[in-house]
This record gives structure tokens, sequence and C-alpha cells, in this order.
């Protein structure tokens, strides 16, 4: 059923079904799966996501994007991690050709955003969604909604993109 992969450093790994299980030599076990949950925010389109995490004394391990979450998220095809100091604001910036995905967890990470999309039924409505330091959650950003990621606090943040990264679609 699972595929054992080589044991690192004194952890052996399993995948199986999409699940990865690991063990260390200290005989803790942890079963990854990838469960993510999405709720809807003020903008029609934008979903805060909660990533199911698993914590033990190593540490938390989310999955933060999964191929087969497709009927939830298109499929991603660039990420970038970003470090900011504290009081920074990356954009605002406006995509017409792609959606994103905002990660965070390290840091208190605010994502403004304002759509324009004119067909839109939340046309011009703007919002503000927080990540929070420590739960490990995002922010998905469709097309045509200008937005900007605020850092807080010192922040890590990654932004997955469903397309390359092309300077042509960066508006603002």
């Amino acid at each position: 059923r699972g595929k054992a992969l080589p044991s690192l450093g004194g952890i052996v790994r399993a995948m199986s079904d999409g699940i990865l299980s690991e063990s260390s030599s200290r005989g803790v076990a942890v079963e990854t799966g990838g469960a993510v949950q999405a709720e809807a925010c003020a903008i029609a389109g934008v979903l805060k996501l909660a990533f199911h995490q698993f914590e033990d004394d190593r540490g938390v391990i989310a999955e933060v994007y999964r191929a087969d979450w497709g009927s939830l998220l298109p499929a991603m095809k660039n990420f970038t991690l970003q470090r900011s100091v504290a009081n920074v604001l990356r954009g605002m910036r406006l995509h017409r050709r792609r959606d994103e995905v905002v990660v965070g967890g390290i840091g208190v990470t605010q994502v403004g955003m304002i759509d324009l999309r004119p067909a839109s039924p939340t046309h011009l409505v703007a919002d503000v969604v927080e990540i929070a330091d420590g739960p490990i959650a995002g922010v998905f950003v469709p097309a045509g909604v200008l937005h900007g990621v605020y850092s807080v606090t010192a922040t890590v943040h990654v932004e997955c993109r469903s397309t390359l990264w092309d300077p042509e679609d960066e508006h603002g």
C-alpha cells in the first residue's frame, strides 16, 4: 500500500494514499493528511484558508498546497518565500491573469484587498484578512482583486501563484 522512503537521520518516512507518516528515534509519530478548511470573506471568491496542522515536540507541519484541491484552488505554478521586518507593506498590486494564495504563520500578516472586477457582485468592496502568528493559514486572492500584504510584526510568508511570475501582470 505504501512506498517506503529512505531513513533520514533517524526519521523513517512512508507515503500511503497521500498521507505521510513519520516516526523518529524518540518514538514520536506524526500522520499528515492535507486537510484544509475554507471560509468565505467579504469579497466574492476570496477565501481564508485554515490548514490542518500536526504539532509535536519537534514543531509543526502542515500541507499548504495539494494539486488534488482543484475544486477549491486552481493549480499553482510559482511559489516565493518572503521575509519582512515589521511595518512593511508589499503592494498594493493588481493581477488580471493570475490568482494568488498568501500563506503565513510566522508573525502577524494582514492582506488588504479591494474588488476591482466590474462584473463582481462585490465590486469596490474592501476587506482586510489577518493571518495570526502561530496557526498556519492563508488567503486566496482571485485575479482582479487589488491586494497588498502588510507585516504587522516581522513575518515569513509564502506566495503561491497560478501562473509563473510575469512583470506584465504587475499592476499597482
